[in-house]
């Protein structure tokens, strides 16, 4: 729980410094029910998180130094920095996703349920008596994933624990206003399943709670939906306003801190001393710090990765001629000169002249797209199209560029001036959108110092 508290307050300071992009949510609060859950498992049991999913992953084993490079970026992590904070995975530590939308990972966690059980009464492998838990939060439960996925477990009785994280607020929306019974775990019994309601605050009543639960899926009782009265620390997303709850509110859930409240108990029935506690702090101090060394250091993923596992090629895009990955070839992400030949020279787009006629936007596929695909296949959106002719006749610059900003403005500020790399991104498109982004980022760079 240390941890995850000082791995979460870390990321702030990290994310607030420009070492991580996007959107990052902290558990700050929660941590209670991450520990009393997860340290029950086995290696072979699985997890499935959500976009908050950090301290899932260090509850579930994978190392502070793996999580921190994925949050920066970095290719020494559990997504060789592909996941970012949202995607949180690890097939070594069975953690099998955070997801990026609610619900997403309900019916992932509940396939992952039945694949137990059908090795166990199928392929007849007695000792696979794995279990998953599948954690979301009071937001989710008013979608169809949930309520379909509980029927699917009820009826085939499957080794899945759902843990609702209820922390009262669904982003800016109150699950007193949002739900018509606000008692989710009561949901459960509709399906023919157990309903549990715990408070998350205090770790051990979790722990209690989800002994039980977890048995019961282990030992082929089925179903168990937990739901965990718990609350957030810190605002819904680093990106996001913090003012909206009440203050009362607030005050009442951080009197009931879960990481405080063990302390004072393990104090006071003497199982550890506060000097003992005090060296405990200093430890994940360090172990954190370590983490953010190693992250800051470990090299960004190399340009050719950002095409792997987009297409069915597991190495991203087709073998060429002499049987090598074409993301290998040193000249794969070039085609300047071909793009302007076959392009702009014939007008914007490389196709017609202007954007009412039928051609326009076609033929700027360089000759390593030409080549892994046919030309007919290649469905680029016009205005994605045309805004790399334009930005190579504007930048004289390889394709590549085009794509840095979905790595990290860090790595694209590395490779052009930084006004133009600015202006570049907001080149993508003419929408209000675009230009608010580009404002966003400029307010963003002000703030650290690197624009006047």
């Amino acid at each position: 729980m240390i941890l995850g508290r000082a791995f979460e307050d870390m990321c702030a300071q990290m994310y607030f410094r420009g070492k991580m992009f996007g959107y990052v949510h902290l558990y700050n609060g929660q941590e209670a029910v991450s520990t009393g859950f997860i340290k029950l498992l086995k290696k072979e049991d699985s997890v499935v998180s959500t976009y908050r999913g950090h301290m899932h992953a260090l509850s579930k084993g994978v190392p502070a130094r793996a999580v921190m490079s994925e949050l920066f970026g970095k290719t020494t992590r559990c997504c060789r920095g592909q996941g970012g904070s949202m995607h949180m995975f690890s097939r070594e530590h069975n953690l099998l996703g955070g997801f990026s939308f609610i619900g997403e990972g309900i019916p992932v966690a509940t396939g992952a349920a039945f694949t137990s059980k059908y090795r166990r009464e199928v392929l007849k492998e007695a000792d696979c008596d794995h279990v998953t838990l599948a954690f979301f939060g009071d937001g989710t439960c008013n979608n169809g994933q949930f309520f379909e996925c509980l029927n699917m477990a009820a009826i085939w009785k499957l080794p899945i624990v759902f843990v609702v994280q209820n922390n009262l607020w669904a982003m800016a929306m109150s699950h007193l206003r949002a739900t018509s019974d606000p008692q989710i775990y009561k949901k459960g019994p509709a399906f023919g399943m157990l309903g549990i309601h715990v408070d998350g605050m205090d770790v051990l009543k979790v722990r209690e709670v989800a002994q039980t639960a977890i048995a019961r899926a282990r030992s082929g009782e089925g179903p168990t939906l937990v739901e965990c009265e718990t609350y957030m620390f810190r605002e819904h997303s680093l990106t996001g306003p913090e003012e909206l709850c009440d203050p009362a509110e607030k005050a009442h859930y951080a009197a009931r801190d879960p990481i405080a409240a063990l302390k004072r108990y393990l104090i006071e029935n003497n199982p550890a001393s506060e000097t003992e506690l005090k060296a405990i702090d200093k430890k994940i101090e360090e172990l954190v710090e370590d983490a953010v060394e190693f992250a800051d250091e470990s090299p960004h993923p190399p340009r050719n990765q950002l095409l792997e596992n987009v297409f069915a090629d597991p190495k991203g895009f087709g073998i060429g001629p002499d049987g090598r990955y074409r993301c290998e070839d040193p000249k794969f992400m070039e085609g300047t000169a071909q793009c302007k030949k076959r392009g702009i020279e014939r007008g914007p787009g490389g196709g017609g002249e202007t954007p009412g006629d039928p051609s326009f936007g076609e033929g700027i596929i360089s000759p390593i797209f030409e080549s892994a695909l046919p030309l007919a296949s290649c469905q680029f959106p016009k205005k994605f199209t045309k805004y790399l002719t334009s930005a190579d006749e504007a930048h004289d610059r390889d394709v590549s560029i085009h794509w840095q900003p979905y790595f990290s403005l860090e790595s694209l500020l590395s490779e052009e001036p930084l006004q133009s790399s600015l202006d570049l991104i907001a080149g993508q498109s003419s929408s209000h959108h675009a230009e608010m982004e580009k404002g966003r980022q400029v307010k963003e760079l002000k703030g650290q110092g690197r624009l006047p």
